[in-house]
């Protein structure tokens, strides 16, 4: 099959460019892990993670709202080389949806300094290992950098609402590239712990710069032409869609990042590190295949303002089958290079969860890529159908992580999150997927799906 039969264009090949730069590097990170940071370090770098993970209870999904609400709105614009053009009063709404979106970003990453800051001293001074670690000042200096990241999300959600999906997907392609670089000398100069803030910093620091020198005009011509505030009825035309996507992504950490604090507070560190490496090398594949639907979910949302279903169909089936080949390759390779590693005896094997374990979550990966394909579909409707479906995942896999973790160890918990993902992707996504997808775009029109 061609790329162009896959959908490959300049979005996806950036996005996609930026997953593998992430799937290759992260067997050179994991190396340094493993030279310079001991198992117990190794488990305070993933709760540091998933403690900033917290993230997502400030932002409450508004990024993935912005775009999908600006993509509706440049149904009468269009940029030209950096110039909007078209409808005045469509500019004057995007605007004014700009110039509340940034105060709103403003306000929750201060709370998210403050509030994170306090907590994250409070639950990773409760470790046994804490006094082994030092880890204090890296958590002092990381959580403003990473809370002022905030902004720079906002800005780039707003970018990609406008169709500028491929020079979004470079600029994170840049940022991740030299943060990471930035990670391993730091790691090379026995920074430990420190690495992390010089990654959260770097990669800051070049997503303002991005921002500033490729879209700083344009950006700025939108804020001139805003609308007088209260334009936008957030009550009716925004907070329906996002309070919805807020409750499905905040459900949606309590089944991944909040598991591996439940493993760092029940059985340490150490399993902890485990559970969150195998998480992380599993997610990027997740986030690798996401690319063919991340990068058309701006033109879904103009398709449906222009009831134009057929189009939809065409692009999200071309976009699910690379979206999905992509998934079962990358999971292939994650445990090819894992089983080599046990049974050749390399510490490195060790660091990751019991291989049985890891055969799970590769299963649970490919369905959940399956679901985030389906949701990115209905979520152009500017609706969020997977409500309660992500309440009951994430509660459900966080219940079963705290319980087995007080009675079993991290493979039993590994086995728990896996079954509880398979069973609700395919038992309940799925079907609500081909119901919905028929009633939002007219009866008798699908059958089923891919």
């Amino acid at each position: 099959m061609s790329f162009t039969a896959l959908g490959v264009d300049r979005a996806i090949w950036l996005t996609v460019l930026n997953r593998g730069w992430s799937l290759i590097a992260g067997p050179a990170t994991l190396i340094f892990i493993v030279a310079y940071l001991s198992p117990v370090e190794q488990g305070f770098y993933y709760a540091f993670a998933g403690v900033l993970g917290l993230q997502i209870f400030f932002e409450l999904g508004l990024g993935f709202v912005i775009m999908q609400t600006v993509s509706h709105l440049m149904v009468d614009l269009r940029i030209d080389r950096g110039r909007w053009l078209g409808d005045g009063a469509a500019l004057a709404r995007i605007g004014r949806l700009l110039a509340d979106v940034i105060h709103w970003y403003g306000v929750a990453c201060v709370a998210f300094i403050l509030i994170v800051t306090i907590a994250g001293f409070w639950f990773l001074g409760r470790s046994p290992g804490s006094a082994q670690v030092g880890w204090q000042l890296p958590w002092l200096l990381v959580v403003p950098v990473f809370g002022l990241s905030i902004l720079a999300n906002a800005c780039y959600s707003f970018l990609e609402g406008a169709g500028l999906m491929a020079d979004v997907a470079l600029g994170r392609l840049l940022q991740n590239m030299v943060g990471l670089i930035a990670l391993w000398a730091m790691f090379a100069l026995g920074a430990k712990l420190m690495a992390l803030v010089a990654l959260h910093a770097v990669s800051l620091t070049i997503a303002l710069l991005w921002i500033r020198s490729r879209h700083g005009v344009l950006l700025c011509s939108a804020w001139r032409a805003r609308a007088p505030a209260g334009v936008i009825d957030w009550r009716h035309e925004i907070w329906p869609f996002q309070w919805r996507i807020a409750v499905s992504w905040t459900a949606g950490y309590f089944g991944s990042q909040a598991i591996t604090l439940i493993l760092f507070d029940r059985l340490g560190p150490v399993d902890a590190g485990r559970f969150g490496l195998s998480l992380t090398a599993l997610g990027a594949v997740a986030t690798g295949a996401s690319a063919w639907l991340s990068t058309k979910s701006p033109r879904f949302g103009g398709m449906v303002a222009q009831r134009r279903y057929a189009e939809l169909d065409g692009l999200y089936a071309q976009a699910w089958r690379g979206s999905i080949g992509f998934g079962l390759a990358g999971v292939l390779v994650v445990l090819t290079v894992v089983s080599l590693m046990v049974a050749a005896g390399l510490p490195m094997g060790q660091r990751f969860v019991p291989l049985w374990g890891l055969v799970a979550m590769a299963s649970a990966t490919l369905i959940s890529i399956k679901v985030n394909a389906e949701a990115t579909y209905l979520r152009a409707f500017r609706r969020e159908p997977y409500l309660r479906l992500s309440i009951v995942n994430g509660l459900g896999q966080a219940t079963v992580a705290a319980m087995l973790a007080a009675t079993g160890g991290v493979l039993s918990v590994t086995l728990g999150y896996a079954v509880v993902s398979i069973m609700i992707g395919l038992g309940w996504a799925h079907p609500l997927f081909i119901r919905l997808r028929q009633q939002y775009t007219g009866p008798g029109r699908h059958d089923s799906g891919p």
